[in-house]
């Protein structure tokens, strides 16, 4: 009953998220979402005719970050910030010194920063309202940092933020997803560019102590293009898929056998969710599908899958 419950709740969850914009969870995704003893199918919504003329659309500001990284850079600037680009400095400060150790190397870093923003900030909830309407701020760092909700910009501002603050370099790639505008960023690691969608590895409505998710966290363009498009003529090429979370950190299966050695090592560990990924649906198990709760995610050359463990 409990696992019915939840997977409802990401269902009504996501015909919601449909229409608020930047979305974290997308209604005409091309996802598998099923339980142990039912499946849901969530409708697909499909873009008005072409040859209707639309308004012109209005995209979001990018707040700018510049003075805030001056001044993280040049104490003596500080002084200088608006009120607001002084909390927003106070808590990015709080946050690097929490999270970030000097040993770490930049992947390590990146994911810990990630995981900070997906697990302490949620979905801007005026956006999930049968008649969305966003908070004030929720579309720079101070509505994610201070106010702990944003919209797609909110999540990438910040994360650009935190990537110049610890000397990472990033860009923000504005593009469309479920045909509507939306906002990311991209990572140069050694000679890559990857691509991390922090507003989508933030599902909603959050549940207390759920883990951090990485679907869209090092990805190459193949795996990004699968649900979002961008100019790519000006863009950085990201071809490489050796940080994939997933493959980094042994959740990745080749096998039936390998994903239920994955998930009983995840069980024994204490963990409610296991995530992982393959190039085969074949190797993700459909035994486990029997017994679990699960959401399939199609990322073009590999399939995530999500498992619900308890």
């Amino acid at each position: 009953m409990i696992i019915k419950k939840l997977l409802l709740t990401v269902i009504v969850s996501a015909m919601t998220l449909s229409f608020s914009g930047c979305l974290s969870v997308s209604v005409d995704r091309k996802d598998e979402q099923t339980s142990a003893d039912s499946a849901a199918t969530l409708p697909e919504i499909r873009p008005e005719d072409e040859s209707e003329e639309e308004p012109e659309e209005t995209l979001t500001p990018i707040y700018d970050l510049s003075p805030i990284v001056s001044a993280y850079e040049n104490e003596t600037e500080a002084d200088e910030l608006s009120d607001k680009d002084r909390e927003i400095l106070e808590r990015a400060e709080k946050i690097v010194e929490e999270v970030i150790s000097p040993e770490m190397s930049d992947v390590e870093k990146i994911i810990a920063l990630h995981d900070y923003i997906t697990t302490h900030a949620t979905y801007d909830s005026g956006m999930l309202l049968p008649i969305p309407k966003k908070s004030p701020d929720s579309d720079n760092p101070y509505g994610i940092l201070v106010n702990g909700q944003g919209v797609c910009m909110g999540y990438t501002t910040t994360f650009k933020l935190l990537m110049d603050m610890i000397g990472v370099e990033s860009i923000i790639v504005r593009g469309r997803s479920s045909d509507e505008e939306h906002a990311w960023n991209m990572v140069k690691i050694g000679e890559n560019w990857y691509h991390i969608d922090v507003t989508w590895d933030d599902f909603t409505p959050d549940e207390e102590g759920r883990p951090p998710f990485h679907l869209y966290l090092l990805v190459p363009d193949s795996a990004m293009a699968a649900e979002h498009i961008w100019d790519r003529e000006t863009a950085p090429k990201a071809e490489a898929d050796d940080l994939i979370y997933y493959k980094t950190h042994g959740l990745y299966s080749e096998s039936k056998e390998q994903t239920a050695q994955i998930i009983e090592e995840l069980k024994k560990n204490g963990e409610r969710y296991a995530e992982i990924m393959s190039d085969s649906n074949g190797a993700l198990n459909r035994d486990l599908r029997s017994v679990y709760s699960y959401w399939i995610s199609d990322l073009g050359d590999y399939v995530v899958i999500l498992y619900w463990l308890v």
